[in-house]
């Protein structure tokens, strides 16, 4: 029964009629830097009324994530300080309220859903524990009760068995997944505001042509940027990628995390199959896309090719040579032609250095590569190609957006000219017209040193604009692997199906033409895949044998439409539609 003081303290959170619930009013930031004085915020205003979404866009840099930061009372003060505005949550100025006041209303008022998931929780804690630290902080709730909404969060936001990974650790999930527990995190308390910071980055949906602001451009047939008359067109090899010798070679990777229970005698109860039994070649020159759901393992290969993470079984082959088991010097040597551009730019950076220390850190380890002298100079001009001023070279990471700190780790990974580059999610955090920039300048360091790449991205069509060879991989296997144009026009694997179906289409017409192909049920859990094919669960094509056999990858005998390429699916050969199972 509601007590006349419940109905009182509820009556006076509702704001009155007409009234936003929050209100930002001439809001202006800035922050003192070397440089001088960076004005962030300089008189933003806006309201956001109970029950509404407001989308706020900008470029990178433009003070979208500061402004947010300032809603919350989480700014980095100093070096940045609030100057003149007010905040106002129902009508109270939350720059006015104590430390003890804004605690209050952070979580269970107002939320915040970080742009950097990894760097966001807390590494040492287990994702079970922050969850059910809101109950335990909030409302009082015991270990017991908050371990069980803490699963019941994770189930809420479709993270597969939660009971069984509630004890795991930030690191140990993807950056898809980990961006899921922050938004369970952020709905835990049930807030009446909630503030999503670039929320899908880890998710990106497929932008408009990949190429410079100006002049436009339009697409070819074969889906290739074309740059309108008087434009320099992207760079491309001048030859086929397969015709090429083998740069890197994967045969049966895998790579499983073990589950254990028991704190001082831990037994193993289980495995993560992150990566289970993939194969693929790279060639020189070429540049293989990989697409894959949140979860899909599509990190951890790169982590293992890179040998930072050690795989559980199989081998990875650079020029012939073996280099799943190297150490020391020898691997020193390999990682100077192997370089990794990460997805958590903010993570991978050490945000006690400048951003000169950070670029210029690979010539320290390899001074061949250039001498002392011009270190300075050559960091510089990696800034100036990534689209960053030059004169940014003594600023911390900390100073910069999301997009700029991208864009940092890209500057690293080019920083040693190598022969190969692993390109974690390189543009996900990047608005669009930087986007185009930097996959441009891929392209053209592509043509001038003869680079190999592994791309992976969720957005498939930069995909499609970058990759010769496309590999789409689902829990933990590579389900097909072709060509672009035989992996976009003629898709064999009902999975690869089901993600074209998804890619947005900008014109109505052809957009009510195009069949959209619904997955039934979620993605089951790495520790206990499906037995047999393990997309059959979701699958229209499923069959008895689905659930017993093995589907390989391989060529299909009989393809519809003339289709050579590998697809692991018993029923590749028939591609008829799901609408029309």
């Amino acid at each position: 029964m509601t007590t006349a003081l419940e109905k009182t303290t509820a009556a006076k959170d509702r704001p009155a009629p007409g009234t936003p619930l929050l209100e930002v009013r001439d809001l202006h930031v800035e922050f003192k830097t070397r440089d001088g004085v960076a004005k962030a915020v300089n008189g933003v205003n806006y309201s956001v009324a109970a029950g509404e979404t407001l989308a706020v866009l900008g470029e990178s840099g433009s003070g979208k994530s500061v402004t947010a930061q300032t809603i919350m009372g989480i700014l980095d003060m100093p070096p940045g300080r609030v100057t003149a505005g007010e905040i106002l949550f129902r009508g109270q100025d939350m720059l006015k309220m104590s430390g003890e006041e804004r605690r209050k209303i952070r979580g269970r008022k107002i939320a915040m859903i970080f742009q950097d998931a990894l760097s966001s929780l807390n590494p040492v804690l287990s994702v079970g524990y922050q969850l059910g630290e809101m109950f335990r902080v909030h409302e009082g709730a015991s270990k017991k009760e908050a371990k069980a909404k803490a699963i019941e969060l994770m189930d809420r936001v479709r993270i597969p068995a939660a009971a069984q990974r509630v004890g795991d650790f930030p690191h140990q999930f993807s950056g898809g997944m980990r961006q899921r527990i922050m938004i369970a995190m952020a709905l835990a308390l049930e807030p009446d505001l909630i503030i999503a910071d670039e929320p899908t980055t880890a998710a990106t949906s497929p932008p408009t042509c990949a190429a410079p602001r100006s002049p436009p451009c339009t697409r070819s047939p074969t889906g290739r940027v074309r740059s309108s008359p008087g434009a320099r067109a992207p760079a491309t090899s001048g030859r086929r990628p397969s015709m090429a010798e083998p740069i890197l070679e994967v045969r049966d990777l895998v790579k499983h995390y073990p589950l254990t229970q028991g704190i001082l005698f831990k037994k193993q109860v289980g495995a993560v199959k992150a990566v289970d039994g993939i194969s693929f070649t790279l060639h020189k020159g070429e540049t293989l896309g990989i697409v894959g759901e949140s979860g899909c393992g599509k990190s951890t290969l790169a982590k293992v090719l890179m040998n930072l993470e050690r795989a559980t079984a199989g081998q990875v082959f650079y020029k012939g040579e073996d280099i799943s088991r190297l150490s020391g010097s020898a691997l020193k040597a390999v990682r100077r032609n192997i370089q990794m551009v990460f997805q958590d730019p903010y993570t991978s950076l050490n945000p006690r250095m400048t951003v000169g220390d950070i670029i210029g850190e690979p010539y320290e380890i390899h001074p061949e590569v250039a001498p002392k002298g011009d270190r300075r100079k050559a960091v510089q001009d990696l800034l100036d190609v990534v689209g960053l001023n030059p004169e940014y070279i003594n600023r911390y990471p900390h100073q910069f957006s999301g997009g700029q700190r991208q864009r940092i780790g890209i500057a690293r990974g080019l920083a040693l000219k190598p022969e190969v580059i692993i390109c974690d999610e390189p543009v996900s955090a990047l608005d669009v017209s930087v986007q185009a920039q930097v996959i441009n300048l891929l392209e053209q360091l592509q043509t001038d040193f003869e680079l190999s790449y592994m791309f992976i991205a969720h957005d498939l069509s930069i995909v499609r604009h970058i990759s010769d060879r496309v590999g789409v991989m689902y829990l933990g296997k590579m389900v097909e692997i072709g060509t672009d144009l035989e992996i976009y026009d003629h898709a064999t694997h009902p999975y690869t199906q089901a993600l074209l179906s998804a890619v947005p289409v900008p014109d109505p017409a052809d957009r009510e033409k195009r069949e959209r192909i619904i997955l039934s049920g979620d993605i089951p859990s790495p520790a206990n895949p499906p037995s047999g094919c393990r997309f059959r669960t979701r699958c229209w094509k499923a069959e008895e044998r689905c659930s017993t056999e093995l589907p390989l990858l391989a060529v299909p005998e009989l393809l519809a439409g003339g289709a050579k390429h590998e697809s692991a699916c018993h029923f590749a050969a028939e591609r008829e539609s799901a609408a029309a199972a």
